[in-house]
């Protein structure tokens, strides 16, 4: 036997009853320390914060939805408050919630291929906007960190959408992405049918010919869209023409645009695998009715797309 455990039996009282107490007294610091600590953990991840205070961040979530057609998360927004005002939602109005939200949105311009100048709005990753309220000394360094603990926090049960718009369906459990024949997995989760192809047509929108680039699935608004293939995503955002754009770099020469998307569920620069979520069917932009449209790019060149995903 060691010898520190028979000098413990040989000093432990002989008496149960002052053994029984002994042994409280040195349990007693011992709780109360698991119980501050757990008290602290509690302090850090549930803020304190009503219903109707939640209602005002998607009041302003839904107010820049309206404006750019872009979900801004408004977990992430509760959760930057939380810190910069200390959990006093008092200070919180419709007012100052959408002037965070709108901080989270970001105009983007770039070239087509015919060299047109267009517009996008991305939206920013939650790190650049708080490392943007750190430069104006709205938050400290460290915040970021503790911003993210807020976000474990299980808000609300299926609380994933915005007030008027369709909850975000997600992917059915049995989902399997398997590529087709040409590599690319199909880009829609659910039921779809072709309503235009890669061709020469007129635009019904503007009445004017130009050559489609892709195809046209036509599927059930909130129908969920998937990755055809692993990459990184070069465009999440929204602009006039092709509404909610979607547009991933598959680091192998291709690229596939996915156009006129209701809901955006990835963000500039996120890496996605072959048959992840990236969003749901939608009608916006230049559209006629809830679609998806798919186009892959080689090289630099749209091809037509109906040859690797049908």
């Amino acid at each position: 036997m060691p010898l520190a455990v028979r000098l413990l039996i040989a000093l432990a009282p002989k008496n149960r009853k002052t053994l029984t107490v002994l042994l409280v007294i040195l349990l007693i610091p011992l709780l109360f320390m698991m119980f501050m600590s757990s008290s602290v953990v509690m302090l850090t991840h549930v803020p304190a914060i009503e219903p109707e205070d939640i209602a005002i961040y998607k009041e302003a979530a839904m107010e820049v939805f309206t404006e750019y057609n872009l979900m801004i998360p408004w977990k992430e927004l509760v959760a930057i408050d939380t810190v910069r005002y200390k959990q006093d939602f008092s200070k919180v109005s419709v007012s100052t919630a959408t002037k965070l939200a709108d901080r989270f949105i970001l105009e983007v311009k770039t070239k087509d291929e015919e060299g047109n100048i267009i517009i996008y709005y991305v939206i920013k990753s939650l790190e650049t906007v708080v490392a943007e309220m750190i430069a104006t000394g709205e938050l400290v360094e460290g915040d970021l960190e503790l911003i993210k603990r807020y976000l474990l926090f299980p808000w609300e049960a299926g609380a994933v959408g915005q007030p008027g718009q369709p909850e975000i369906p997600g992917l059915p459990g049995d989902y399997v992405p398997l590529p087709g024949g040409g590599g690319l997995v199909f880009p829609i989760v659910g039921q779809w049918v072709v309503s235009d192809n890669f061709k020469e047509r007129k635009n019904p929108v503007t009445g004017k010919w130009e050559y489609h680039r892709g195809i046209d699935l036509a599927s059930p608004e909130g129908t969920p869209i998937v990755a055809a293939k692993s990459g990184r995503v070069v465009i999440a955002g929204f602009n006039e023409k092709a509404g909610n754009t979607v547009k991933i770099d598959h680091g192998d020469g291709t690229a596939t645009r996915y156009l006129h998307m209701y809901t955006l569920t990835v963000r500039e620069g996120q890496e996605v695998e072959a048959g992840a979520f990236i969003g749901t069917v939608g009608s916006t932009g230049q559209s006629t009715g809830p679609h998806l449209h798919f186009e892959l790019h080689i090289n630099g060149k749209a091809v037509n797309p109906a040859r690797y995903i049908l």
